[in-house]
């Protein structure tokens, strides 16, 4: 799995590995392995990389937004240890190990990228990034009803989108951290 990921990361940089770009990583699992190796060879190649996530697995609600409950604090943990319950709802990821790249939002998918877009990279960046790149989700995302990635809807307009989609064997949790 992991060999599958680093090589379809090889042919997405293929494009533009002569100069490093800014990228927004978001998709709709939470904080796993597959976000994380993803995160590690992109910035192994010299980009710029901003992880937001969901703190949950919320497949399958990728253009929804929560209206009706306020992002105050956690009342559980985050996947993979990502954030503690009673930390705020939203903001840098807690979990040893993870560097200042990674956020959360305990929302849906759509708002774990919009708060990736609008807050961090608007605050690191001035502006939006060169690229937003959805998954490595778990499983492979595939069938009649899927179209087209969460992550296409808000953004497409501006910035190019790329979602990714890892195996059915594949394992989201992470080592324990040290």
């Amino acid at each position: 799995m992991i060999l599958r990921l680093l090589l379809a990361t090889g042919l997405l940089l293929q494009v533009g590995s002569a100069s490093a770009r800014r990228i927004v990583l978001s998709n709709d699992d939470g904080l796993t392995s597959n976000v994380k190796a993803l995160y590690e060879a992109l910035k192994a190649d010299g980009h710029d990389v901003i992880v937001a996530v969901p703190c949950t697995n919320q497949s399958g609600m990728g253009a929804a937004i929560k209206i009706l409950k306020p992002l105050i604090s956690l009342d559980q943990d985050c996947r993979n240890g990502a954030a503690r319950t009673g930390q705020r709802a939203v903001g840098p990821m807690s979990r040893d190990g993870l560097g200042p790249d990674y956020f959360y939002v305990d929302g849906t998918p759509v708002m774990a990228l919009l708060y990736g877009l609008d807050i961090v990279a608007a605050k690191r960046w001035g502006g939006p990034p060169d690229l937003v790149l959805s998954g490595p989700n778990e499983g492979q995302n595939v069938g009649s009803l899927v179209i087209a990635s969460f992550a296409s809807r808000p953004v497409s307009e501006i910035t190019p989108v790329m979602a990714t989609a890892g195996s059915m064997a594949a394992t989201s949790a992470l080592a324990p951290s040290s």
